[in-house]
């Protein structure tokens, strides 16, 4: 069988493999070679930042915020760019989190879900790690990074030792944003031009 070419995009990555004209008995291993590539790539979308599990110590510790709650700190300084910690829970559809944390007579269920896409959402709830309690700021030092189906918060600034870790949480609520809605995920954050609220007001 002749050599497979394939079509590449202007990134270099492949996209199509090419068939020989004729060359019937090598399609099958075209084929499988090819499913085999494509799932190498899907595979790679989920690959982690590197060395977020290889650290011999954590980088951040559990600890009262004056925020709310429990908060996440750093337990040493953490440069610009750094993965924090990976967002972890079980994934479930956008439908199911609707129904289990549905808000009944304007009750706000406290939750802790993270969209991935239109239709699936992390529910932090079961099997979720530490990063449930990162804690919301308006001014925030770290952000939410999506890598595939996998989101990690990594760090927006140079944070010092002893900091607490927040990021933006850009909330969605139904509209209209009422004065009362807006209440229900009001934000104490402390930020100069703290918005009040949780809820992205763009949105």
């Amino acid at each position: 069988m002749r050599k497979i070419r394939y079509i590449t995009s202007k990134e270099g990555k492949k996209i199509a493999a090419v068939v020989p004209i004729g060359d019937w008995k090598g399609l099958k291993a075209v084929e499988r070679k090819w499913k085999k590539h494509q799932k190498k790539e899907e595979e790679n979308e989920d690959v982690p930042p590197p060395n977020i599990h290889k650290r011999k110590r954590p980088i951040y510790s559990i600890k009262e915020s004056a925020i709310h709650g429990r908060g996440v700190f750093a337990a040493t300084d953490i440069k610009k760019g750094t993965p924090v910690i990976e967002y972890t829970g079980k994934h479930i559809s956008q439908d199911e989190a609707n129904e289990r944390y549905a808000e009944d007579n304007g009750v706000h269920h406290h939750t802790v879900l993270f969209t991935i896409d239109d239709d699936m959402v992390i529910d932090a709830n079961q099997k979720g790690n530490d990063a449930r309690f990162i804690n919301h700021s308006c001014a925030p030092n770290c952000e939410a990074i999506q890598y595939g189906k996998r989101i990690f918060i990594e760090a927006l600034k140079n944070i010092k030792k002893g900091e607490e870790i927040t990021y933006d949480y850009h909330l969605q609520v139904d509209k209209p944003h009422t004065k009362k809605k807006l209440q229900q995920y009001a934000c104490h954050c402390g930020a100069k031009k703290c918005r009040g609220t949780q809820v992205d007001l763009n949105s």
